[in-house]
């Protein structure tokens, strides 16, 4: 795939830096930008998706843990008294 863009002067001279550093070429600086940056937010599409459907879950049930419920559990994490993720409830 052929690829154009614009770039202002200051992010233009920053890559061109970064070529020079890495001496890599400018499209592996450019490859290695969108495959970070469509990774980071399919992450960020998938947290969203998962944080609605939790949310749609609440709605429906009403099943729930507080943040003093988590945070003493995960208190208990690497300890002699570790213990199983507490039961939700409503």
């Amino acid at each position: 795939m052929s690829l154009a863009i614009s770039l202002d002067t200051a992010l233009q001279e920053k890559v061109q830096q970064m070529v020079a550093l890495k001496h890599a070429t400018l499209d592996s600086i450019v490859h290695q930008a969108l495959c970070e940056y469509v990774e980071r937010e399919e992450k960020k599409i998938a947290f969203q998706q998962e944080a609605m459907t939790a949310w749609q879950d609440f709605q429906q049930d009403g099943l729930h843990l507080t943040s003093d419920e988590i945070m003493n559990w995960l208190n208990t994490w690497g300890t002699k008294q570790e213990t199983e993720i507490p039961k939700c409830h409503k």
